[in-house]
């Protein structure tokens, strides 16, 4: 199974909040008492079992974001079920819910069957548009598989990322890859269509010991502070420069991590591309600016799969980068990326 690069360079800014050495009753602190957590041998065993849990088969169609890494959109093809891939709203970069209902419909029209489920990551430390997400799944009967991947410390509305969908799926181990990472599926009582005896008898290993150790989701409080306190000093300082455009908290009722600063570059206002600012920081030693992942609509071996939308992945794709914002920048690191940012966008 393939991996993403940046996605492990991405994961390991993000390990001084989900740490390797979590333990199990830190995930069930953190979520309350009403959820089952389930820890999994591996990553991709945990997206597996999520899937079979909301009863994908062979045959069905799984709708998934056009920003979708690659361990979830093989986690579907594994089962022998279709991604179906769903475009991006644009404050967020998450899912888009009227592409959501609008893929519903396609897919009904086209194969005469509807989709079972819905797997969807908080794209980038930051919550999707939940309110309308649950009522495109209650209406379509879909089932809602969050990817909280980058999603602790996130909220919607006050309820936690994880607590909104009938499962979420969480990673520990730090390498971003499926085959080594150990998973942890979170199951909301009411949830289950197979329950996790069926799953186990399936074949997906289950490892329920606590981890070694105590840091992680206790410390999180702290950790996300210094991770939002050097996103705000972007947007800062980066508030007055032509074409640039944080992504952020728009809403009073969503609140994201500040796990890594998102930046749109507005071709029509800017002197320079996207392309060329981060070719300009990768020469001037900004280590951890990197592009977005890239949509599945623009990579070869996901081109000939089911899609609902208008392009606005692949714009965002085409006009956005991730600048660091991990606990261990500086204040003067940061200004040295905003500066090459001001010159590139001003034609210095």
């Amino acid at each position: 199974m393939n991996f993403d690069p940046q996605l492990q360079t991405l994961y390991q800014n993000y390990c001084d909040i989900l740490s390797p050495d979590i333990s199990l009753n830190d995930v069930k602190n953190y979520y309350g008492k009403d959820v089952t957590v389930v820890v999994m041998e591996r990553l991709r065993d945990a997206y597996l079992a999520s899937l079979e849990m909301c009863g994908v088969e062979e045959g069905e169609f799984v709708l998934l974001p056009n920003l979708s890494p690659d361990p979830v959109i093989t986690s579907v093809i594994e089962l022998g079920a279709t991604p179906v891939f769903v475009d991006t709203e644009y404050l967020t970069w998450c899912v888009s819910p009227v592409y959501v209902e609008m893929a519903c419909y396609g897919v009904y029209q086209r194969w005469r069957r509807p989709p079972v489920a819905l797997l969807m990551p908080h794209l980038y430390g930051l919550p999707a548009m939940m309110n309308e997400v649950v009522a495109v799944v209650n209406q379509q009967s879909l089932r809602l598989v969050e990817d909280n991947f980058g999603a602790i410390g996130c909220t919607f509305g006050g309820v936690k990322c994880g607590l909104m969908g009938h499962y979420s799926v969480l990673a520990i181990g730090g390498s971003a890859n499926p085959e080594e990472d150990k998973g942890i599926l979170v199951c909301r009582d009411s949830a289950p269509v197979k329950t996790l005896a069926q799953v186990e008898a399936g074949g997906r290993a289950v490892c329920n010991e606590s981890f070694a150790g105590s840091t992680g989701i206790e410390d999180y409080e702290s950790l996300l502070a210094s991770h939002k306190r050097v996103s705000s000093l972007y947007a800062q300082l980066l508030a007055e420069v032509p074409g640039v455009q944080c992504r952020g908290e728009r809403q009073q009722y969503v609140v994201g991590n500040g796990w890594v600063t998102c930046v749109r570059i507005d071709p029509m206002q800017s002197k320079a591309t996207k392309r060329e600012i981060l070719e300009a920081l990768r020469k001037e030693g900004c280590d951890g600016c990197l592009d977005i992942l890239k949509p599945a609509t623009m990579r070869p071996e996901y081109i000939d799969l089911p899609s609902y939308g208008t392009g606005t992945a692949e714009q965002i794709y085409n006009e956005s980068l991730l600048l660091p914002t991990h606990t261990g920048i500086t204040n003067n690191e940061v200004v040295k990326v905003v500066n090459v940012i001001k010159k590139c966008c001003w034609g210095l």
